[in-house]
């Protein structure tokens, strides 16, 4: 994004490291613009500071792209039989060293092969709609129509 608390200072470190070239800051897009956006990307940097994901983090892994993002490991434990794929970065030298991970294309597709498979295995469209329409019964007091640890 061009905007946003860390803007300059992201702008700062990019131009720093001499990677302007390779750096794209976007305004808001649409749904179809964003997803358009992060299939043309050979890498997405997202998040460093909640320690979790929302839905541009599982979106870029349905898309098959290597994701740098900052992940509390111990709390996707807690939800997931297995972490996501992600190259997880929190200081500016692990981003920093992430990014130059991602020089390596036969890493970078490997990475990207793995976050589809997972997206897929964790928030196929039909899947979470089941998982929806099960807590939705728990917490309007109707018992569950299937066991969602299948």
């Amino acid at each position: 994004m061009k905007t946003g608390k860390d803007a300059d200072a992201t702008k700062g470190l990019v131009n720093e490291l001499g990677i302007e070239s390779h750096v794209v800051y976007l305004d808001r897009l649409s749904e179809q613009q964003r997803i358009r956006t992060i299939q043309s990307a050979d890498v997405v940097a997202d998040h460093f500071c909640a320690g979790s994901f929302g839905g541009t983090f599982v979106e870029v892994m349905a898309c098959g792209k290597p994701l740098i993002h900052f992940l509390q490991e111990d709390n996707i434990n807690l939800v997931y039989p297995e972490p996501p794929p992600i190259l997880n970065a929190y200081t500016p030298e692990e981003i920093c060293g992430r990014l130059l991970q991602c020089t390596d294309e036969k890493q970078r597709v490997e990475l990207g092969r793995k976050s589809r498979e997972w997206a897929v295995r964790y928030h196929d469209w039909e899947l979470v709609t089941e998982q929806l329409i099960h807590n939705l019964r728990l917490v309007h007091g109707r018992p569950p129509v299937y066991d969602v640890q299948k």
